[in-house]
Formats: structure tokens, C-alpha cells, sequence
């Protein structure tokens, strides 16, 4: 099993991924309405990402 640690910094990769989305968007590199919808894919991931880390500390728990 892949120790918590590694999601845990995937999870700090992602919330990386959000600042440059937000600088994308300062710059003009991007439309408010592709943010929107990036952003709103960024949530839904996020949030699976961290439901998926407490799964998982919760069965390495329970071994």
C-alpha cells in the first residue's frame, strides 16, 4: 500500500495547480469562463482527493 505521505504531497501538487490557475487567469493566458469551469473541476478532484486520504488512513487503521 502506498504510505499517506505520498497522497498527502499530491495533494499540496494540487493545491499548487490552483495558484497557477488563479495567475493563468491575472494574466490573461486564460478566459474568466475557462477558469470557471477549471476551477470547478479543481473542487471536485480536491474533494475527492481528500475523501480518498481519510479512506485510506482509516483502512491502514483498521489492518
Amino acid at each position: 500500500m502506498i504510505p499517506k505521505n505520498f497522497y498527502i504531497i499530491a495533494r499540496g501538487s494540487m493545491q499548487e495547480s490552483k495558484t497557477w490557475l488563479t495567475k493563468a487567469l491575472r494574466r490573461n493566458l486564460i478566459s474568466e469562463v475557462e477558469y470557471k469551469e477549471l476551477l470547478e473541476e479543481w473542487n471536485s478532484i480536491h474533494f475527492k482527493m481528500i475523501y480518498f486520504i481519510k479512506k485510506h488512513s482509516r483502512l491502514k487503521e483498521n489492518k
